[in-house]
């Protein structure tokens, strides 16, 4: 039987260590995951920067949106404060005091031998100014609106020509049942007798005595904080 030799088997049996190699698969092995993650990065790198562009042009809308929506609040708050102060002067034109109606009640609780000498109206506004929340340890205080007072009083002057009957006190007891005044005139003291004069005599009819005396109507305090 005839012997082979095969005079390349050695560089073969190289060349197939060479080809199994760990370490070269293992670099190609590295060079494969290297290669894919230069690729994931490249594509996260792309989402970022696809992400700031609609970033910056969300951010530019926005900032469009928000100069618009602050043109729109301020324009809000204008039309609100023109409508409370339009609501206010309604209040206050219906709920204002009527000197025609104190008056015209005046005409009609006239008694006899009661001369009235001079009629003084006095109508004043005290503004008390806002006061804003304040705390103090764990106690808050609330704010305060601004508010203004409306005092209205009316002085009577008037001459009693029959002071031994008294009619000072019967002018004065016609005005405290008179409907307009018993309804507006809510305090007992609302209407005093502020002075009586000592009798005195009429120059041209000396035997005619009269006394001077001053009746004070005062209305009710308002408030007004709107």
């Amino acid at each position: 039987m005839p012997i082979r030799i095969n005079l390349l088997a050695e560089a073969q049996a190289a060349e197939d260590l060479r080809r199994r190699d760990p370490v070269k698969r293992s670099l190609w092995v590295a060079g494969f995951v290297v290669a894919l993650t230069l690729l994931w990065c490249l594509a996260v790198q792309g989402r970022i920067m696809q992400a700031n562009s609609g970033l910056k042009n969300n951010e530019a809308r926005w900032s469009a949106i928000e100069k618009k929506h602050t043109i729109i609040m301020d324009d809000l708050k204008s039309a609100a404060e023109v409508g409370r102060k339009l609501s206010a002067l309604d209040r206050l034109s219906t709920n204002r005091f009527l000197w025609g109606s104190a008056l015209n009640a005046l005409q009609q609780t006239v008694v006899d031998q009661i001369q009235t000498i001079r009629l003084k109206t006095v109508q004043t506004f005290t503004a008390i100014e806002a006061v804003p929340s304040k705390t103090t340890g764990t106690r808050k205080a609330p704010a305060k609106p601004a508010e203004a007072i409306e005092r209205i009083g009316i002085t009577i002057e008037a001459r009693d020509w029959n002071p031994m009957d008294q009619h000072y006190n019967k002018y004065k007891d016609a005005i405290a049942t008179f409907p307009f005044f018993q309804t507006n005139l809510a305090k007992a003291d609302a209407l005093r007798l502020t002075s009586l004069s000592k009798p005195s005599f009429d120059p041209v009819d000396p035997a005619r005595p009269f006394v001077m005396f001053t009746l004070e109507i005062q209305y009710p305090e308002i408030r007004r904080n709107e």
